[in-house]
């Protein structure tokens, strides 16, 4: 979640009556996140100090550069030291507080979206949620599977730059590289 712009945007989209989780790991984001989401007064987001992942462990969380604060992941030493935080996928996470319908999934983690993807599997299959994510990390190639689920799921579309606008995108046009 890092500060809060999407969540406070969420947040204002589903109005009193809809709900935002919000997941940042990193203790000083998290503060930040919180102290936004309180002086917006928005009494339907709840803040999670947690790194969502594909398993249920404390896990390391490895720090950006004070200049890159949204940057930080649970897969890359950047050399500017680490933490222990708390995990869980988002598939236990959802069954334990029995939340009902998922409508949509924000991941932007800095080339870890397939760990959290890949522990989001049941929550997306059962209530096929809209998803805004990335591809650009080598990490894909860790689950070629997952790539299946998604192209299985849903319709697949990339933002272009130059003219502004999202178009289809075919798995194989995505996993060489032409997009």
């Amino acid at each position: 979640a890092n500060l809060g712009f999407y969540t406070l945007v969420a947040a204002k989209a589903v109005g009193e009556t809809g709900r935002v989780w919000s997941f940042e790991p990193e203790p000083n984001n998290f503060s930040l996140l919180t102290r936004s989401v309180l002086a917006s007064n928005f009494h339907n987001v709840e803040t999670v100090q947690m790194a969502l992942s594909d398993d249920e462990a404390n896990r390391r969380l490895y720090l950006a550069p004070r200049s890159e604060p949204n940057a930080h992941t649970l897969s890359h030493d950047r050399g500017s030291g680490s933490l222990e935080v708390e995990s869980a996928s988002l598939d236990e996470f959802w069954r334990a507080r029995g939340a009902g319908r998922l409508h949509l999934l924000k991941v932007h983690v800095f080339g870890d979206e397939p760990i959290v993807l890949r522990g989001s599997r049941r929550v997306m299959q059962e209530w096929r949620p809209i998803v805004v994510t990335r591809f650009g990390s080598s990490r894909w190639d860790e689950d070629p599977g997952l790539l299946d689920d998604l192209f299985s799921w849903y319709r697949v579309y990339e933002t272009v730059e130059s003219p502004s606008l999202i178009r289809p995108i075919a798995r194989s046009a995505l996993k060489a590289g032409v997009h």
